[in-house]
């Protein structure tokens, strides 16, 4: 199925505003399921955009504006084009190395993954209320299905909202609360799979849920109506004949659903700007 994909963001200010250098991640990566057929992005103000990606393969639209202009708003409309079609989540390759965990990565590849492992110092300032609550999860076992357990206690212990405040959560922010969004529940599930040890990251895009028309047999159906939104969930690194990448966040399923990734990492969309509509980056490799 081919959709056009149209995102609006206006900002609106009191009085006319200097605007200093914004950078803008709103693209979709390269890996996205689904295929971006086009894709355009246009700054309603006049200014000089250029593409830039960063060190995890992000791209970046860095717009700048006239000295001396002042402007009474700023607005950014993102259209693609995207093709989607039912997937998977579970179709992929692991290495029998690491059909059960724990284990280990290989030596090749840890240099890469060290940024999405937990350090000393996180695995040192764990909380109390974390510790306590890694004490109730499973340790090891069959790896998808330990993967999918874990996702699967974490959205059990938080309630989903939308919340509209600044800011991500810190998993213990989030485990007082007992509820969050999607980026808090991305980083409460991203220190979960880090304590036991999977290499895992942050990542925000788009969310792209059709209407469920009972495709699926025996299963809940899903949305009773179309959704597209921007979105943050959780990426896990298994070895496989390729990166896989498993996609973890509160309904992990086979249906008419895509993700497509606009940033990895704790960045968030919009650089000055942020709003719960324009995600921190969040962990996501499988």
């Amino acid at each position: 199925m081919r959709l056009l994909v149209q995102h609006r963001t206006a900002y609106r200010y009191p009085k006319p505003a200097a605007l200093g250098p914004h950078l803008i991640r709103l693209r979709p990566a390269g890996h996205a399921k689904a295929k971006i057929e086009t894709y355009s992005l246009h700054i309603g103000q006049p200014c000089e955009l250029r593409w830039q990606q960063d060190p995890d393969g992000n791209w970046v639209a860095r717009a700048t504006f006239p000295k001396g202009s002042r402007f009474d708003a700023l607005e950014i409309t993102v259209e693609m084009a995207v093709e989607i079609h039912p997937v998977n989540p579970f179709d992929f390759f692991v290495d029998e190395t690491a059909e059960t965990s724990p284990f280990r990565y290989a030596p090749e590849t840890l240099r890469e993954l060290q940024p999405y492992l937990e350090s000393t110092v996180e695995r040192d300032g764990r909380s109390a209320r974390l510790r306590s609550f890694l004490d109730e999860l499973p340790r090891e076992g069959r790896t998808v299905p330990l993967l999918v357990e874990l996702n699967r206690r974490v959205s059990q212990r938080v309630r989903y909202i939308i919340r509209n405040d600044l800011g991500i959560f810190t998993p213990d922010e989030t485990l007082i609360e007992g509820r969050g969004s999607c980026r808090d529940s991305a980083a409460l599930l991203i220190a979960v799979l880090r304590a036991r040890g999977f290499a895992a990251r942050f990542v925000s895009g788009y969310l792209v849920q059709l209407t469920d028309e009972g495709m699926v047999p025996d299963q809940p159906r899903g949305v009773g109506r179309d959704v597209v939104d921007l979105h943050a969930w959780t990426e896990v690194f298994l070895p496989g004949r390729r990166m896989d990448r498993l996609r973890l966040n509160q309904r992990t399923a086979v249906r008419r659903r895509a993700h497509s990734a606009c940033s990895r990492g704790p960045t968030c969309a919009h650089g000055p700007a942020r709003r719960d509509q324009q995600r921190s980056r969040h962990s996501g490799f499988l």
